[in-house]
């Protein structure tokens, strides 16, 4: 009887997996708090305006949270990619780069939130003036 310990854990994908559902878990809480806020300055408070500022740096937070994440996960599954092909020493790159994908689309996301706010701060700062 011949028996073997084969220990061969992918000690990446697990963080890696964790990390997406922190992110996710993240964005759910943001906009559950926004969405909370906004319906209480709606309904609940009716001598103060609505703090657009407030609003502004909110999408630029989370514009600059998904610019990072996205960022963190390209360059994560790129070391992970060239790590698992100087393991296997074959010079294919067949790998998952589904984490490569997630992680450029939460690129331009976060991208299009600070766009967003720069628009709206314009269109604010011309009303002003006006």
């Amino acid at each position: 009887m011949n028996k073997t310990f084969n220990l061969s854990p992918n000690i990446f994908s697990s963080f890696i997996e964790l990390f997406c559902w922190m992110v996710f878990t993240i964005i759910i809480a943001y906009l559950l708090i926004m969405g909370i806020n906004f319906l209480r300055e709606k309904f609940l408070v009716n001598d103060k305006p609505l703090a657009k500022g407030s609003f502004l740096e909110l999408i630029a937070i989370l514009g600059t949270l998904l610019s990072l994440a996205g960022f963190g996960f390209i360059v994560a599954n790129i070391f992970q990619q060239v790590l698992n092909v100087l393991s296997n020493n074959h010079m294919s790159l067949p790998g998952e780069w589904n984490y490569l994908t997630f992680g450029i689309i939460s690129v331009f996301i976060g991208l299009a939130f600070k766009r967003i706010a720069k628009t709206i701060s314009k269109k604010e700062d011309n009303a002003l003036n006006r």
